[in-house]
């Protein structure tokens, strides 16, 4: 089971015995962003330094937290888009 709202749970779900352990997942690295554009675009390591460097400006900007599972989304519509133009 997932959530970003634990507290947002029924009592029941998360009571002992069903949930035995809970993991935090925080904001991702510089690193594990690079890693993930490299996993849909191999060839484009200037690409992934670009990339890496705008989700961290954003988030220094304005605040804003993107979760792996965000950029994953993302990343792959681009690939989505790009597809055709592949083919």
């Amino acid at each position: 089971m997932t959530t970003n709202f634990v507290d947002r749970l029924d009592d029941a779900l998360i009571r002992s015995g069903r949930i035995d352990a809970k993991f935090f997942f925080g904001p991702p690295t510089k690193d594990q962003v690079m890693n993930l554009y490299l996993k849909f675009f191999p060839d484009e390591k200037d690409g992934a330094k670009v990339f890496c460097e705008h989700v961290f400006e954003s988030k220094e900007k304005k605040g804003q937290v993107l979760s792996m599972a965000d950029l994953q989304g993302f990343l792959f519509d681009i690939l989505m888009m790009l597809l055709p133009l592949l083919a």
